[in-house]
Formats: structure tokens, C-alpha cells, sequence
């Protein structure tokens, strides 16, 4: 932070030095105001990234307290199996069997409508009185959503805490029910991270990058006090707190279980954020850039719903990190060698702060070799959140509205 702040007070003092009579008549009136703006953007722009996205590299609160803080109450865990996964079945189901915790049972709520893979299921867990497989029937003409499959779970579960997660994950770590468990001595909504699985490549490592700089915005809000998302891979919450709200709201979408929902439980629920070494658990990649892209669209329709302030606070920085680039070139295009120098030097100096503070915050998610792609994503993500929100107006998300 300090090498930081001493690079950016060297930036701002080259910025000021050209600011002399004779730059004055060379540029004029309108080249100050120019460089003031850019100068007015650099420094919104390390706030964002210092200050507010800081808190997203804090050490995890449940953590910090002291053992009767931390909870090791019994655990339901609950997950809704919409299609035949046998990866599932053979590795996931195994290490969340593994886990290290006291108590526990795993409510797996199958409406697959496939008897061979329902058989699967139950021959891998009917030898463990701890696992509760719950089969739906399925009638195509009125299909179950994930939300009513995870009411039918959650009103199965006899323990008070629960953990949703989702048949796109990875093998967790042995300690994950321990460290999201620990979290509901403190909070009735306990958030968990969910990063992309690690592959080669430069697409995956851009995917990830873009769940790292979604991850800074969220988590680094929760922990200001101001939730508004999560992750269906890693969410906990209590009965109490579900049945207290009436369940899973917006049911005329298929979407808002990880957003709309936390939104609507948290305004008046303890809340906590768990960055712990232990907690994230991975999820699975299906495809390239296309996949991603689709995925991104369909989720993004619950955007629509959220409140002005969350959308402020997202859509701001997207939008003062364009205007800045925007000035930037300009000044660098229409003004003084020196001028050019000075903005140049801002540029640098905003690069090296971000991808620093995205590193660093990726790393607490447990994400590792994001820099090469940091300063393409940085440069380009603006352009492609764009392209999302108005691919998702003009045109209709299938398989969004029920």
C-alpha cells in the first residue's frame, strides 16, 4: 500500500510540474480542464480499487474471533440434481462424505427423471445413514425449477444451518463444511466464494480473471455491510432465516437464487463473508469462450432486479474506468509532449495498482497466475459487460422466464 501510495504521489507531482505559464498558452483552457478530469478519474478510480476493493483481502471475520464465535452446530447440506452426473456420483459425493465436521447429513434432491442414474445415486450413498436422496417426478409439460427443488431440500433438512450448493462443483476440501459451518456463530446469511476450475489456456485464465474482478465487488461490498450477491456453489443460510422470508423470491424466473434472493434475505439478517483457505470450492468449466459468454448472459437478466444502489456501485466503476482511458488518449492525441508524459505516467501507475490488488485478492479466493491477462481484461471488460447488457435487451434470454 505504501509503495503504492508513494508511486502515486511521484505520478501526481509530474502531473502538477507541467502546469506552468507556458504550458498554459500552448494548451489552453480547455487542455487543463482535460488534464483535470483525467487526474479527477485516476484518482476515483485507485479508490475503487484501494479502498473499497481493499476490504475484499481482509482476513475472514469468523476467523477472527474468538472459538465460542465459531460454530460447529450440526449441518444440512443441500443440492438439486437436475441432470444424469456421474462425475458427481463418483468424486464429489465421496469427499463431501469426507468432510471434517461433527455433524452433518446431505439432502440431494434428485429430479434427474432418469432411473438409471437414480439408481447410481442411491447404490453411492444408501450405505451411509447421513445422506437423504430425495426423488421428484418429472413431468416435461411442468417442469421443476431449482428453486423448488432446493424448498423441497430445505424443508427435508432437520439441522438449523444449512449449505446450498450445486452439482457443478468440484471435490471440495476436507475442512469446507468447517470453515462455512464456523461462519453461523456469528451470521444467519454465511457467503461463500466459488472460483472457475484452474485449466490451460489464456481463455480460462480470462474467465477467471472476470470472476476474480466480479468476486472484489461483491465480497469487498458484503463486508461493507451491503450484500448483494453470492454464489449458488457456496451459500449458507438459516431455516429461520428462509422460512422467515417466505422462500426463494421472484419465482417467474429461473434465475436470483444467488443475487436477488441474498438481496432480499440479507436487509435485515446478520450476514458474513468467509475468505478462508479452506472455504472456496471450485466449479467446473463445460466450454470455451462461447459457453462462458452464454452463461454470463443468462445470469445477468437478474441485473435488471437489483437495487440502484448495487447497479450504481457496479455500473460507476465500469464507467469511470472508460472515461478514464477515454481522457487518456486524448490528452495523450491533442496535447503537450509533456502532457503526454504525465498521462502516460497515470496510466502505468493505475495499471500497476490494479493488477497488484487483483492478484492479491485472487490469491485470497484461492485463484493463482492471473497477471499476464490482468491488463487485457482491465482494458476490454467494459466493452464486453456493455455488449452483454445490451445483447440481453435486444434480444430475449431463453429459458430465463418460467
Amino acid at each position: 500500500m505504501h509503495g503504492g501510495g508513494g508511486i502515486t504521489c511521484c505520478s501526481t507531482n509530474l502531473f502538477m510540474d507541467i502546469i506552468t505559464d507556458n504550458f498554459i498558452a500552448e494548451c489552453g483552457i480547455w487542455g487543463i480542464v482535460l488534464l483535470g478530469v483525467l487526474l479527477v478519474l485516476f484518482l476515483w478510480q485507485l479508490w475503487y480499487y484501494l479502498v473499497r476493493y481493499g476490504a475484499a483481502k481482509r482476513l475472514n471475520p469468523a476467523r477472527k474471533g474468538s472459538d465460542t464465535d465459531k460454530s460447529t452446530d450440526p449441518l444440512s447440506f443441500v443440492t438439486a440434481v437436475h441432470d444424469p452426473n456421474y462425475y458427481y456420483v463418483e468424486y464429489v459425493i465421496p469427499a463431501i462424505l469426507a468432510q471434517e465436521y461433527p455433524q452433518y447429513e446431505v439432502i440431494l434432491v434428485d429430479l434427474s427423471g432418469d432411473p438409471d442414474f437414480g439408481e447410481a445415486l442411491k447404490l453411492a450413498t444408501m450405505r451411509d445413514a447421513r445422506v437423504n436422496v430425495i426423488t421428484l417426478a418429472v413431468n416435461p409439460q411442468f417442469p421443476i425449477s431449482n428453486k423448488m427443488a432446493l424448498n423441497v431440500g430445505i424443508k427435508a433438512a432437520k439441522y438449523e444451518n444449512i449449505l446450498i450448493s450445486t452439482t457443478d462443483i468440484l471435490p471440495p476440501p476436507a475442512g469446507w463444511f468447517a470453515a462455512m459451518g464456523a461462519g453461523f456463530g456469528s451470521a444467519d446469511v454465511v457467503l461463500g466464494y466459488s472460483p472457475l476450475e484452474t485449466r490451460r489456456g489464456q481463455w480460462n485464465k480470462m474467465m477467471r480473471m472476470s470472476e476474480t474482478a466480479s468476486g472484489m465487488r461483491w465480497v469487498s461490498s458484503a463486508m461493507r455491510g451491503r450484500p448483494y450477491k453470492g454464489t449458488m456453489n457456496n451459500l449458507g443460510l438459516t431455516r429461520s432465516v428462509y422460512f422467515g422470508h417466505n422462500g426463494f423470491n421472484h419465482l417467474n424466473i429461473n434465475i436470483g437464487e444467488e443475487d436477488l434472493f441474498v438481496q432480499y434475505i440479507t436487509k435485515d439478517a446478520r450476514t458474513l463473508v468467509v475468505i478462508d483457505k479452506e472455504s472456496p470450492v471450485k466449479h467446473k468449466q463445460y466450454g470455451g469462450m462461447g459457453w462462458w459468454t452464454r452463461r454470463r448472459l443468462f445470469w445477468s437478466n437478474a441485473y435488471r432486479f437489483y437495487t440502484k444502489a448495487s447497479r450504481r456501485y457496479i455500473g460507476t466503476e465500469l464507467w469511470t474506468r472508460v472515461l478514464f482511458f477515454t481522457a487518456a488518449v486524448a490528452a495523450m492525441i491533442l496535447l503537450t509532449f509533456e502532457a503526454v508524459l504525465a498521462s502516460a505516467a497515470l496510466v502505468f501507475v493505475r495499471y500497476i495498482i490494479v493488477a497488484a490488488q487483483s492478484v492479491r485478492v485472487g490469491r485470497s479466493f484461492g485463484e493463482r497466475g492471473l497477471l499476464p491477462v490482468a491488463g487485457i481484461y482491465d482494458l476490454f471488460s467494459p466493452f464486453y459487460e456493455a455488449a452483454i447488457g445490451i445483447s440481453r435487451r435486444v434480444k430475449r434470454t431463453p429459458g430465463v422466464w418460467r
